[in-house]
């Protein structure tokens, strides 16, 4: 909606360096806009509306089969009067119990999602939330880039981070799968979503900006917002699992509990900055304070350029691109953290360790690449900074994986020499 205010300097050339956007808004663009939101509204919707209960449906009650074969034989249980009433009413008495007590582990992880539909909702939510994601992150790379300045490296480390928000939604998918979300671990990575969520619905247009012209600006920013609306959701709802499985806790101690768990995280994050394991995890401890320096830096910049917009010459736009890089290296902390943490405990091997460094890998590398093709051509030096950034992670990640195969070929060797 920024972009609908009539701007101090206008500028109608199909590429500009002012940093403001062209007035002119089509009626074909905004009906576009509209069934694009429509279009939103019903995909969303979906994921509410194929569970058996939801949130929004407190009153229906999951049923398992060994539940709906108790009600229906008890209210038709033989009598001694029939010939056979006596071994039938045991048999069924055996069945029920046989049920009850095994839960059909014969049917696997399916009986799971019969016996607690919520953990089917919230995985299939995760999902959705990672192909969405995806989905954004391509746009934002794809896109045209109308200002031909270092704010290229802002589009490209744009759509890493949504990038970055896929792939934890694919993670945290997995570890719902697994009852894992109340792992430290996991629960980091909850809120790290949760704030890149958060803070990013903040600075609309941020990366959307990049159009030439306002039409598809307005409805990627419009759909941006809605994402991360959706991200909010998704992952308060997993976060909440993860501390709360039995969910004892009411929605009006759920803030509370929230604000609680922030500072809680911050005090333990300040603690745990010292190092044990040095061969291993300080790699990941000073990564984190560069990227903890960074989210200041770009806070106090963007508050700057706020303050002073018209003395500067800024625009909101260049506002909103501060705001974002704020939203995505507060997601980059949590991980870094979570990999350090994963360090010092000796488990770098583990599949989600792997697959967070080479997130950060991809992060790096794309923001490295936007420096250095910047004003044009491709100049290696300016951006050697965060392109050596990412060595590290594709150093640390290709030895982890190393690691795994090397260990998984020693247990079978163990296991056939056993046999």
């Amino acid at each position: 909606l920024v972009y609908v205010k009539k701007p101090k300097t206008s500028c109608h050339r199909s590429s500009c360096n002012c940093g403001t956007m062209p007035r002119s808004v089509s009626p074909r663009g905004f009906i576009n806009g509209c069934f694009l939101l429509l279009a939103w509204t019903v995909w969303v919707g979906q994921a509410f509306v194929a569970s058996p209960k939801s949130s929004f449906c407190p009153k229906r009650q999951p049923l398992s089969l060994a539940s709906v074969l108790s009600t229906s034989q008890s209210a038709r249980r033989p009598t001694d009067k029939f010939p056979f009433g006596p071994e039938l009413s045991k048999r069924q008495d055996a069945i029920r119990t046989h049920l009850d007590g095994t839960r059909l582990s014969s049917l696997g992880d399916n009986i799971d999602i019969v016996l607690n539909p919520d953990k089917d909702l919230l995985t299939t939510s995760y999902r959705r939330g990672r192909v969405l994601y995806w989905i954004l992150a391509a746009v934002l790379f794809l896109i045209p880039d109308r200002t031909a300045s270092t704010l290229l490296a802002s589009k490209y480390g744009g759509a890493a981070g949504y990038a970055i928000a896929g792939g934890l939604c694919h993670i945290l998918a997995g570890a719902n799968d697994k009852d894992r979300l109340s792992s430290d671990t996991y629960t980091r990575l909850n809120v790290g979503l949760l704030g890149f969520s958060a803070l990013g619905i903040l600075f609309a247009p941020a990366e959307a900006g990049f159009f030439f012209t306002a039409p598809p600006a307005i409805i990627l920013s419009l759909i941006m917002t809605l994402a991360q609306g959706y991200g909010i959701l998704v992952s308060f709802l997993g976060w909440k699992r993860g501390v709360d499985p039995a969910g004892t806790v009411g929605l009006k101690q759920t803030p509370q509990n929230l604000v609680n768990e922030l500072r809680d995280g911050t005090k333990t994050t300040l603690k745990g900055l010292r190092v044990e394991n040095a061969k291993k995890a300080l790699a990941y401890r000073n990564s984190l304070i560069v990227v903890a320096f960074g989210i200041v830096s770009c806070a106090m910049e963007g508050f700057f350029n706020w303050r002073y917009r018209e003395a500067l010459q800024r625009s909101w736009f260049e506002v909103s691109l501060q705001g974002s890089a704020v939203s995505r290296l507060f997601m980059i902390s949590t991980i870094l953290y979570s990999l350090k943490d994963a360090a010092e405990r000796d488990r770098l091997t583990g599949t989600t360790f792997i697959q967070l460094n080479w997130m950060l890998a991809l992060w790096s590398s794309l923001v490295g690449i936007g420096q250095a093709i910047y004003p044009m051509g491709f100049v290696l030096y300016r951006g050697i900074a965060m392109l050596s950034f990412s060595l590290l992670f594709v150093t640390k990640a290709v030895k982890s994986q190393v690691q795994k195969r090397q260990q998984a070929a020693a247990d079978r060797k163990a296991l056939s020499s056993g046999e």
